[in-house]
C-alpha cells in the first residue's frame, strides 16, 4: 500500500491509517477447527456474485480486476501466493531437500494439503481448485485474534426483544396510569430490561478469523509497530501505527506503508506467503524460487 502524510493521529507517537467498517469484512469463529474452510467458503460465495457482492471492490483486487471473470470458470482467479511452494515445481522443490530444514518444510506443505482435503470433504458447491485457492487467500490474508466483536447472544431472539419490549410497556403502564412511585419496581423492571445486555457483556467473546479489505493488502515488515484494534463505536477495525510503518522507497517512488503479520518463522513464510525477507519479487518464477530456496538454506542451515 502507499500512503500519504494527511494521516490522523491516534495517540502519542502513533497514527491511524485506515479504518474498515465490519460491513464489508468477512469473519469466522477462530475457536473452532473448520474456522479457514468456512471463512473460504464465505470468500468464494462473494466471489461467485461478482459485481453485486458487498464486497465487489475487494473481490476485484484479489481476482486482479478483468483479468478473471466468473464467466471463465473453471478457469481459476490469479494465485494470491504464487510463489508458496504448494506452487513449486518438482524439480524446484527438490532444491529444499538438501537438509533437513528444507525437507521439514516440504512434509509441512504435504500435512498442509491432506488437512485441507479432509475439510473439502465436508464443503459443498465448490470444486477442490476453487477450495485451494480461497484456503490460500484466508491463510495469506486473514487476521485471527480476540477483537472483542462477539459471537452473537447466546439468548433466544424471543428473549431479547421481549425482555426490554415488557418491561419498558410495565414501567409506561405504572408510572403513567398508576402514578407508580415505588423506586423497588422501577429499578427491577430497569433489571428486566437489561437482562440481554448483561448476559452479554458478561458472555466471553470467541476469538475471530477475518478478512480485512485493504489492511490485509500491507506487506509484511516484522518490526513496524503496527496495531489493528476493533471498536464497538462504530463497529470498524482501525489501523494504526508508528512511523516506522512508512517505508521511503526513494527514486521518486511513494513512500509504502507495511504492517506486522507477528512473528514468523521462514517455514510459514514460504508455506503460507511465498516469500522472504530479502529476496527481491522481481523477475521470472523459476528466478525468484530458486533465490527463495537459496535464501531459506542460507537462514536454515
Amino acid at each position: 500500500l502507499t500512503c500519504s502524510e494527511s494521516l490522523s493521529k491516534n495517540g502519542e507517537g502513533s497514527k491511524t491509517w485506515m479504518t474498515i467498517p465490519r460491513l464489508v469484512v468477512l469473519q469466522s469463529d477462530f475457536s473452532q477447527p473448520d474456522w479457514d474452510a468456512k471463512l473460504a467458503q464465505l470468500l468464494w460465495q462473494e466471489v461467485m456474485k461478482g459485481s453485486k457482492s458487498f464486497v465487489s471492490g475487494y473481490v476485484n483486487l484479489l481476482t486482479q480486476g478483468d483479468s478473471w471473470t466468473v464467466n471463465q470458470l473453471p478457469k481459476l482467479p490469479p494465485s494470491t501466493a504464487p510463489d508458496s511452494i504448494r506452487h513449486w515445481t518438482t524439480e524446484e522443490k527438490s532444491m529444499l531437500s538438501t537438509n533437513q530444514a528444507g525437507q521439514r518444510l516440504l512434509d509441512l506443505e504435504e500435512q498442509q494439503k491432506q488437512i485441507w482435503q479432509t475439510k473439502f470433504n465436508n464443503v459443498r458447491g465448490m470444486t477442490w481448485e476453487q477450495f485451494e485457492w480461497a484456503m490460500e487467500v484466508v491463510h495469506s490474508r486473514a487476521f485471527c485474534g480476540d477483537f472483542g466483536i462477539g459471537g452473537g447472544s447466546s439468548l433466544p431472539p424471543a428473549v431479547t426483544i421481549a425482555s426490554p419490549a415488557v418491561a419498558g410497556l410495565a414501567g409506561s403502564i405504572y408510572y403513567v396510569q398508576f402514578h407508580g412511585q415505588n423506586d423497588a419496581i422501577l429499578l427491577g423492571l430497569a433489571a428486566l430490561a437489561a437482562i440481554p445486555a448483561l448476559v452479554n457483556l458478561l458472555k466471553q467473546d470467541p476469538p475471530v478469523a477475518v478478512l480485512l479489505p485493504l489492511i490485509d493488502s500491507a506487506n509484511h515488515l516484522e518490526e513496524a509497530n503496527s496495531r489493528i484494534e476493533y471498536s464497538s463505536l462504530n463497529d470498524s477495525f482501525t489501523l494504526s501505527g508508528g512511523s516506522n510503518c512508512i517505508v521511503k522507497e526513494g527514486n521518486g517512488k511513494p513512500n509504502q506503508l507495511f504492517i506486522s503479520y507477528g512473528k514468523k518463522k521462514d517455514t510459514e513464510l514460504l508455506l503460507n506467503y511465498g516469500f522472504l525477507r530479502g529476496v527481491p519479487s522481481e523477475g521470472d518464477s523459476s528466478t525468484r524460487r530458486r533465490k527463495l530456496a537459496e535464501k531459506f538454506l542460507a537462514n536454515n542451515s
